[in-house]
């Protein structure tokens, strides 16, 4: 019993070990024929996944702070205030990742290494590479990022249906956003420079796209965490416009009568 239990577990381990071989030779293969559209396909599941997750921790945030205000064990069903999954949001960073993220790294990064070669064989000393390979770090964690960034605010307002809010977004929440990517690039710099340092041009927006679960993650959530506040003031201000109409109504009424 145990024999056969340990014999299934590993042919069980073989058999996923094949197939997630198999995948592996089809994408490299994918990477070859179609490179911008394979690209673009794994940042769009990689935003996608990335949202997920900052999603996933907002809620939690959001649940902990109202448990801590009221001081009770409420489950979230019962707390108004705390938003359910927006599949919306997430589909608007899909497609972000699919005609922005992929395409702008993909022609960045080829562009990048035309101007300043940095793999192996593209020049005769080790220490040029070395200093080039840094460059396209440096420059995709200030340069390339900002930009996508930049572009990544105003399709995804659009997508979500805020396109009035985008100069707002853009003055409010874009600096912040800023700061939070440069802040989680300079933890992963070090990681960049070994990837872009030992993978072929062609894997390197899948290796960015890897760190971009944790980074995408991180910026979904900054980019995204005062809209829920400013969607509960506009409820309430909704709450309290009738209320101020009659107000504004009885004041002139008051000053009619005065004035007769």
């Amino acid at each position: 019993m145990v024999t056969s239990a340990y014999e299934h577990a590993f042919h069980s381990q073989v058999i996923a070990g094949s197939i997630l071989t198999q995948f592996w030779q089809w994408y490299r293969i994918q990477l070859e024929v179609n490179p911008v559209l394979t690209k673009c396909c794994t940042s769009s599941l990689i935003q996608f996944t990335g949202d997920l997750l900052a999603q996933s921790y907002d809620r939690y945030r959001l649940t902990r702070l109202y448990q801590s205000k009221k001081g009770t064990t409420t489950s979230t069903s019962s707390c108004g205030k705390i938003p359910d999954y927006n599949p919306r949001r997430g589909l608007s960073l899909a497609a972000d990742g699919m005609f922005v993220s992929g395409p702008l790294l993909h022609f960045a990064f080829e562009l990048m290494e035309k101007i300043l070669p940095s793999q192996e064989g593209a020049s005769d000393t080790k220490s040029w590479i070395s200093m080039a390979t840094i460059l396209h770090v440096i420059v995709n964690d200030l340069v390339v990022d900002t930009i996508y960034l930049f572009l990544s605010f105003i399709f995804v307002a659009l997508m979500e249906g805020l396109w009035r809010d985008v100069p707002t977004l853009i003055r409010r929440d874009f600096p912040s956003t800023v700061q939070a990517s440069w802040g989680t690039s300079a933890i992963f710099m070090p990681v960049e420079y070994v990837l872009f340092s030992r993978l072929p041009l062609s894997l390197r927006v899948l290796s960015i796209n890897m760190i971009d679960v944790i980074w995408g993650g991180i910026i979904s959530f900054v980019s995204h965490r005062n809209r829920h506040s400013n969607h509960d003031d506009d409820e309430e201000e909704e709450e309290k416009t009738p209320l101020e109409g009659q107000t504004l109504k009885h004041s002139l009424k008051h000053e009619t009568l005065k004035m007769d």
